[in-house]
């Protein structure tokens, strides 16, 4: 064997060294690709969990029973409490804080009052989204809350939560000698509605913002009304966030959808009924929007749970039951999406 052919077998056997390592090295990528997608996906497939992380006061805060929202900031280093006397606090969690719970710094009390500054009470809040809130005041007015958390940096980076608030005022009087059982608020790019039902009768306001080409605003308002025995046995109300269609759950287990035009006027033939259950109907006791306003989350005073969704039958739409979730022990009081709107989160009256 000459030299030639020596130096040829030698390279031969380096090349088919290297493609076999690299083949192994390959498949082992595969492999490992596919337990980081498992790894990733797994906890997505898994049962939704939720605990205590800690317990939070700060001095001067109000009674648990008239908080009516609280909020944090993206980072969770700063928050804030609105309480039902329009007292507005904001605070921060101490930097030292291990997530287990501690005192809090108070930064700033603010007291919010409505258009005339007499100081009132809250009468109902509906939440908007985290950060945004419709108030119902004592004297009938009807108020805007946007709460601001940014967070700004100095020349160093180091980062600290630049905290703010809006007030507007959206109608100066909403009662008309009667206090609403329910209040639903929406905002949407200059549109505000404004659902109040009362023992009787379903009330609609809607405030359409319109800008000139100069940048002049002016507001136009219009109001709707409709009287239905139903709305006396209503135990839950919710609006979407367009403003466009109430939901309403009664106490003997039926789901109202009524849909509002363009000027907020209720169409009643667009009124649509759907029985929770025939053979034992129970009380509807709350209402919430998820999956980006899509599905409508049922909860009833047995604890049962449930989403449903307008499904067409010939040329009607009619609303539907399509997943039954987890039961409660005692009815849900609140429903709400989580923050990337893939969850449903439920309050029951007894706390879980």
């Amino acid at each position: 064997m000459d030299a030639y052919t020596r130096n040829m077998k030698r390279q031969d056997g380096i090349a088919r060294w290297v493609i076999q390592i690299c083949g192994l090295f390959a498949i082992f990528c595969m492999i490992a690709i596919v337990m980081i997608i498992a790894a990733t996906a797994f906890p997505l497939l898994a049962e939704p969990q939720a605990h205590q992380a800690g317990v939070y006061t700060y001095d001067g805060a109000p009674a648990a029973e008239d908080v009516l929202a609280v909020g944090l900031d993206d980072f969770r280093e700063t928050g804030f409490c609105l309480s039902r006397g329009g007292r507005l606090d904001f605070f921060e969690i101490q930097a030292a804080d291990n997530g287990s719970g501690g005192p809090l710094k108070l930064r700033e009390t603010i007291q919010l009052v409505p258009e005339d500054g007499s100081i009132a009470t809250i009468l109902r809040l509906d939440r908007v989204d985290s950060q945004r809130f419709g108030l119902l005041w004592q004297t009938g007015e009807v108020s805007f809350l946007e709460i601001l958390l940014r967070p700004e940096f100095d020349a160093e980076g180091n980062r600290r939560i630049e905290h703010s608030f809006s007030l507007t005022q959206i109608a100066e009087s909403v009662l008309n000698g009667a206090h609403p059982r329910q209040f639903c608020f929406s905002s949407d790019d200059g549109v505000v509605t404004i659902a109040l039902l009362y023992e009787h009768h379903l009330e609609v306001l809607r405030q359409v913002t319109i800008t000139s080409l100069f940048g002049d605003e002016e507001a136009e308002t219009y109001s709707s009304r409709s009287e239905k025995d139903v709305y006396q046995r209503v135990r839950a109300m919710e609006m979407d966030g367009a403003g466009r269609t109430v939901y309403l759950g009664t106490e003997d287990g039926l789901l109202v959808r009524a849909v509002l035009d363009e000027e907020g006027q209720i169409d009643d033939s667009r009124i649509n009924n759907a029985l929770l259950d025939t053979d034992a109907p129970a009380a509807v006791s709350a209402l919430g929007l998820v999956y980006g306003d899509v599905s409508l989350a049922v909860g009833e005073q047995s604890g049962a749970l449930s989403t449903w969704f307008m499904v067409r039958h010939g040329e009607q739409e009619n609303l539907q039951r399509i997943h039954p979730l987890r039961t409660h022990t005692s009815g849900p009081v609140k429903i709400r999406p989580t923050a990337r709107n893939k969850c449903v989160l439920s309050l029951s009256a007894d706390g879980v």
